[in-house]
Order: structure tokens, then sequence, then C-alpha cells
């Protein structure tokens, strides 16, 4: 249902949100624990393309107005969604027609104890006769069926379409359900300059208060635009590589809502980060950080996530680490869907070099860009050689015209 929240006063709701976590209170006043906050377009496109967020997250309060996405959600969802109390009715309300044409993986609780353990979560997967179950049309119908399951904790990730279909605005292969992206609201151009940035996969995340994304790093080590429409998201960010592979083994898949529980709650005090984002606003953080993210609020919470690698050598450097050492094992993707997102980004690379070198329009983007591609090419180049295989002829090509505009230049002087 609608939030009672006054979200209009942003220090109440955070008040509130810290007040229903019962999580430690220190670890809200910890000043090195909160993150960066920006306050324009500019700042936040500065921090999207080239800013290092690595053990870090970068929050742009009502973003989301200030680039143009407050529709972006097809209007049928905002009204399941603000006119439900629970997950379960909110499913209940999307029309069958729709329910057929989207997936998303359904989450909950495996019984109604208050304590949330290793183990107590479960995917709805298969119907009780077995069967494979694909849409969320499926997954309804197999939830009717067992009234048992407790609303509470029960949470959809990744939802989108369940068939690709182009993109009305760019005529890209998508299945994403929303309308407009982080990535069609950037300044001419400046999309082609990102190594990666996908929305083929985006996914929109529904939840309700306590419901949410029980710790882990992602499959790829990409990091995330969050953009929080509906209900507030409470994150714990812990810092990346070998030092955190400890505590992820003992604490993969906890939610931390276990309040009474001193050792869980301790772990809080080791997050690096402790972000509350509120409705409107839009947040960056790299999926390689340990991390769990909450629902909170009164009503029901949606977010949905664009995953991207950016031009600082600092993410390039984590991306290209996928699947190697730094990277915590039980959490590693497929090789071969790897393969497949570091083809995408060689892919991505070249339509950015060209865009500038053959159709010349270096003087319509940021005057960054062309130092920090070649940057990031070096970095991907010195540490992958799959990047350093396919991507010699255009370093080979960067640099001859390099060359070429310094003789220039100097001829001019």
């Amino acid at each position: 249902m609608a939030s009672k929240l006054d979200y209009s006063n942003r220090s109440s709701v955070e008040k509130y949100v810290i007040d229903q976590s019962g999580w430690p209170e220190e670890v809200f006043k910890d000043e090195s624990k909160k993150p960066k906050v920006v306050h324009s377009k500019e700042d936040f496109l500065e921090e999207l393309f080239f800013g290092n967020h690595m053990n870090d997250v970068v929050v742009f309060p009502n973003g989301i107005k200030e680039f143009g996405m407050e529709s972006a959600v097809p209007q049928y969802l905002t009204e399941c969604l603000r006119s439900s109390s629970t997950v379960r009715e909110f499913l209940s309300k999307i029309p069958a027609d729709k329910r057929e044409r989207l997936k998303g993986r359904v989450y909950h609780k495996k019984d109604k104890a208050r304590r949330w353990i290793v183990g107590s979560e479960k995917e709805l997967k298969k119907s009780q006769d077995g069967e494979t179950l694909y849409s969320l049309e499926e997954k309804w119908t197999e939830l009717q069926k067992h009234p048992e399951v407790p609303d509470k904790h029960m949470y959809i990730a990744e939802m989108r379409k369940l068939d690709k279909y182009k993109h009305p605005l760019t005529g890209e292969w998508v299945k994403t359900v929303v309308d407009t992206d982080m990535k069609d609201t950037v300044p001419p151009y400046w999309d082609f300059m990102m190594p990666y940035w996908d929305r083929f996969d985006e996914g929109v995340f529904v939840g309700g208060p306590l419901s949410g994304s029980p710790l882990h790093v992602d499959q790829v080590q990409w990091s995330n635009i969050g953009k929080n429409w509906d209900g507030c998201k409470l994150m714990a960010l812990w810092k990346y590589g070998t030092d955190s592979h400890a505590f992820l083994d003992k604490h993969l898949r906890k939610l931390f809502v276990n309040t009474d529980d001193e050792e869980e709650m301790s772990q809080l005090r080791h997050a690096c980060k402790i972000v509350i984002a509120q409705p409107g606003d839009l947040f960056i953080f790299s999926g390689a950080n340990p991390h769990a993210v909450m629902c909170m609020g009164d009503s029901l919470s949606m977010t949905g996530y664009e995953s991207f690698v950016n031009l600082n050598p600092v993410h390039a450097q984590v991306f290209v680490d996928t699947n190697r050492k730094p990277h915590f094992e039980e959490c590693w993707a497929d090789d071969e869907d790897v393969a497949d997102i570091k083809e995408d980004a060689i892919d991505a690379l070249h339509k950015g070099i060209d865009l500038i070198i053959h159709e010349q329009r270096e003087q319509l983007v940021h005057p960054k860009f062309s130092k920090a591609l070649d940057v990031c090419i070096e970095t991907l180049c010195s540490q992958d050689t799959k990047f350093a295989t396919e991507l010699r002829d255009l370093r080979s090509k960067r640099r001859k015209i390099q060359a070429k505009n310094q003789i220039k230049t100097q001829m001019v002087v």
C-alpha cells in the first residue's frame, strides 16, 4: 500500500529506517561509513564515467527526477506495486497476460521462524511436480498452491521480459521492463564511451520491509547503477579482496536481520559503508564488493539496476579479475558467460574509439574521454590476454592518430 512516511523529510525517513533495521546505531553515525553524496547531474556523470567507487557508494538524492526517469517503470507495474502490501499481492495484481511475458527470481523464507540462518532462503524454481517454472505467471500459479509460504522476506529479483525485443529508443535487443534507462539520459555519444554498459538483462527488484538480497558478490565484477523508484533500501558494503573471503565463507547469503545475534550485528561494524537510499535516489557501487541490500520503510520497494564498467583503471582491473583469485570463488560466473561479456566490452571499446577517430566527434564529448579510454585500454590489455589480442590493432590505430594530432598541434604552434 501507499507509504505513510513523509518522504519530503529525508532525516525523518532515515530515522525510521535506522529504528526499523535494529542495526547498531553507531554504524549509522560513523562518518567513515557514510556514502559519497553528489548534488548535481554533472557531478554524478563524472563519478559514473570516471570515478573510483571501490569500497564506496555514490548517492545522488532525487537523481531519478533530475535525469527524467520518474515514469521509466511501466504504469501498470507502478500501480500494482503502490496498491499492494506484500509481494504475493503485487504478483496477484499484475494482469495474467503481463505475468506470462515476465520472468524473475522469486525468493521466500522456508518457514515462518523469525531467525534467518544460512539456508533459510529458498528460490521458487520448480512446481510440486518437479517441472521448471519460467514465467512469473507459472510461479504465481505455483505460489497459490502454497498459502503456508510466509509473505515476510518474499522478494522478486531480476524481473525482466521473458523474451527479447527491440528497445523503442535505440533498437537494441533487450529484455528490460524499464522504458528509459540511465543510458538514455546521458549527453549524446557518451554511452559509446563506456567499456561495458548492459541493459539487455537489466533487472528490477521488488520486496517488502526486511526482505532483500542477502550477502553476496556479483558473479561478474562490474559496477551497478541503482535506481530506487519506491520504498527505501538499506545497504551494507564490505571491502573488496581476499581479506573478506573468510567473512564471506561464514556469512554468505545472510540478510543481517537477526538483531539479537551480537556476533552477526558485529559484522556490520566491519562494513566499510552503510547506506540508506530513499525514493528517487540514484546510487553507484561496485558489485565486486561484498554487499547485502534490504528493502525498508512501510511499503513495497522497487529498484532497478544497470551494470557497467567505467573508464577508471581501478574498475578495469577489477573487471578483468572476474573468476580470478580476488573474486570470491563461490560467486564465480560461468566461464563462457564471462567470455561473452568480454567480447561485448571489446566491441564497445571499438565503437567508442571509432566514434572519436572516424566520425571526428571528440569535440562533442567530454574532453577527458580520449585519455581515459587510452588508460582503460592499456589496463585491460596488460592484465588480460584476450583484450591484448583483440585490441592490438585498436591500440596501434589510436597511437597513429595521436601522433598525427600531435604533429598538427606542433605545426599550429
